[in-house]
């Protein structure tokens, strides 16, 4: 589990870095800042949604890696939540109903 939480932090962090880089002196970007880019990044990596576009081909392709890494990631959570409520009814076998 940690894991996967280390994996979001540097996704989220390396991908607003890149979209940062590509995005603040593009004419008509919406993210020019580093708190619009790690903001629009968290909403990439959690699938939730965006607040705006990247405009450069360089930002769409991080988005899309972007966005794939995040239902990856999403998937992953979900299985070890999973997982862990599966293996403790099996240790407890009374507490089944």
């Amino acid at each position: 589990m940690a894991f996967v939480g280390v994996v979001a932090v540097v996704a989220v962090l390396a991908g607003a870095a890149v979209i940062y880089n590509s995005e603040r002196t593009h004419a008509g970007a919406s993210l020019r800042s580093f708190p619009q880019a790690l903001w629009w990044s968290v909403g990439a990596v959690t699938t939730v949604g965006t607040n705006g576009d990247p405009t450069t081909t360089t930002g769409r392709i991080v988005a899309s890696l972007m966005f794939i890494t995040g239902v990856a990631l999403v998937g992953i959570f979900t299985a070890a939540v999973a997982t862990y409520f599966i293996s403790s009814t099996m240790r407890n076998p009374k507490s089944r109903s």
